[in-house]
């Protein structure tokens, strides 16, 4: 059903030649200094303004809609440069591409930038950015709805009203989360670089209004993963089923084999299986989880699970912290000396 539907969908963009611009819209990728990844994807430009903290409910509405119902442009062949290696890429059904750098030198540690263009259709050149992590130190996974964001997970009518109604300029992410997140960055002497990584089920499709979230707020920067767009996504992320666990354990997976040499502190919250996940990550990579903090945001119906939950990860010797204020899991950071004192 669903390959009809895109043939169709190309046939009517084809008959009727949408004006709008073609946007090469590339997504913050990361590496080693061996070999640097940069995803991306290729649309149509929905034109969505520029969010204001007073836009109305109707405004912030049609511009989910732009962002959701996307119009992406298959067969793009996209070449990136990044330190003078070239990598070219096609974009798929969904316009995807993914653009790998493997480099005689090695990178530096840090963000480099890339320049992407499109070969064959008329679009502007953009840049892109990719983060570079040396093996040794720390690393930190963080979950994004209702543990930087308030999303409501645990409530779907809220949710939807969050996602649906509300714009960058007005959503709100938890007290001190900027805060604790750059403390965790700058690891126990104030002056480390630690990589931070955010992980959600959310679709890419609203990459640009986290990042725009994020930055307002002063939250480290990092790569997102994100996931694709599809009813199994947004139904059960409305109804609060838990089936996006493989996508999350799967990414966790990615980044400890990407970086062996690693530990990992993970964030995420009680509103859905992330303290599963992470006891899972735990158990297949023993060694490699230096903390798992989860922040509190369900009632106590769900407090006995994860209290359990930490008392075995506590009992295999990796701290463990489950609390509603980012104060609390600072001060346990603090204590176990993954942040300055």
């Amino acid at each position: 059903m669903r390959d009809s539907r895109s043939t169709l969908r190309s046939w009517l963009r084809a008959k009727f030649r949408d004006p709008r611009p073609i946007l090469v819209s590339p997504y913050r990728g990361y590496g080693t200094p061996q070999v640097a990844t940069l995803f991306g994807r290729v649309l149509r430009d929905p034109g969505i303004p520029a969010p204001e903290a007073d836009d109305s409910a109707w405004e912030n509405l049609l511009a989910t809609y732009e962002r959701l119902e996307s119009d992406e442009i298959p067969g793009v062949v996209v070449r990136g440069i990044l330190e003078g290696m070239s990598s070219e890429a096609i974009s798929d059904d969904e316009g995807y591409f993914e653009l790998s750098f493997q480099p005689a030198q090695p990178l530096h540690p840090g963000w480099h930038q890339v320049s992407i263009e499109a070969l064959n259709v008329d679009a502007a050149s953009v840049i892109g950015h990719v983060l570079v992590a040396d093996a040794p130190g720390i690393g930190i996974i963080s979950d994004i709805d209702d543990t930087v964001l308030r999303s409501e997970v645990a409530s779907p009518l809220r949710l939807a009203e969050l996602m649906l109604l509300e714009n960058a300029r007005t959503r709100d992410i938890f007290p001190g989360v900027a805060e604790f997140y750059r403390a965790l960055q700058a690891g126990s002497q104030g002056d480390a670089q630690h990589p931070v990584f955010y992980l959600s089920g959310s679709p890419w499709n609203l990459y640009d209004l986290l990042v725009e979230v994020f930055d307002s707020h002063a939250v480290p920067r990092g790569p997102l993963l994100l996931t694709c767009l599809e009813r199994e996504v947004i139904i059960p992320k409305l109804t609060g089923r838990n089936v996006l666990q493989a996508h999350k354990f799967g990414q966790i997976a990615h980044l400890l084999a990407t970086y062996p040499a690693k530990r990992f502190i993970l964030l995420g919250d009680s509103s859905q299986r992330d303290p599963e996940i992470y006891q899972q990550a735990l158990a297949q990579f023993p060694g490699r989880i230096a903390a798992i903090y989860i922040r509190d945001v369900t009632g106590e119906a769900r407090d006995e699970r994860v209290i359990a939950i930490g008392h075995a990860i506590q009992a295999q010797g990796v701290p463990f912290a489950y609390a509603g204020e980012t104060r609390i899991l600072s001060d346990e950071a603090k204590r176990v000396g993954l942040i300055k004192a």
